[in-house]
């Protein structure tokens, strides 16, 4: 699973007004968010209240000072909100979910490396089967994966979720046809992000 990263503890009040602005104009006629919530509206309230509660602020009084910090948290909770939305719209398209967020004007957040396994094939004993292999991590379990080729959004299917690091698989496999293969680790209820994929030609 793709995770958005907005670090808005590290970001000044004039930085968090420019990337509200760059979300906006990044999401704004965006096919891939076609309902944001919180709104693009909502989110131009936020930042713009910020920007004049901050410029209100300079040389100002204690109060005005008072009313900035407030607009910030309040932008804060809008800006969350669609980073949430974000990442829920990525998240449905696994193949895609790095573009989406991208395409929000987003980062996305770099997972540890012991969540995404890499992974190796070859051919097994029998013409139609292969192994596949991950590297293994301290917890968890393997859900291996199988595309024939070419992959699409919607071409990946089960090949077997285990509690070791490796599989052979036998199941929907083609003579003579190119497959991939990828993995992710799932803790409790989480599944990770998947490996990057690799591939083999069957029986060949």
């Amino acid at each position: 699973m793709k995770k958005v990263k907005l670090n808005l503890g590290k970001l000044s009040i004039p930085r968090k007004v420019t990337f509200g602005q760059g979300v906006k104009g990044r999401m704004n006629a965006n096919t891939n968010f076609a309902t944001p919530a919180p709104t693009l509206a909502e989110l131009d309230t936020a930042f713009t209240a910020l920007e004049t509660a901050a410029n209100n602020a300079v040389g100002g009084t204690h109060a005005q000072t008072e009313i900035m910090y407030a607009k910030e948290v309040a932008f804060d909770i809008v800006m969350t909100g669609v980073g949430s939305y974000v990442e829920r719209i990525a998240n449905q398209s696994s193949d895609n979910a790095s573009a989406i967020i991208a395409s929000a004007g987003m980062e996305e957040r770099k997972q540890g490396r012991f969540e995404v396994p890499p992974i190796r094939v070859k051919k097994g004993p029998l013409p139609l089967s292969a192994f596949v292999y991950a590297k293994a991590v301290t917890g968890g379990a393997y859900k291996f994966q199988v595309s024939p080729d070419p992959i699409t959004e919607n071409s990946w299917i089960e090949a077997g979720q285990t509690t070791v690091c490796k599989i052979f698989v036998t199941e929907n496999l083609i003579f003579g046809k190119v497959f991939w293969f990828r993995v992710a680790i799932v803790k409790g209820a989480i599944t990770h992000a998947y490996s990057d994929p690799v591939s083999i030609l069957i029986g060949m």
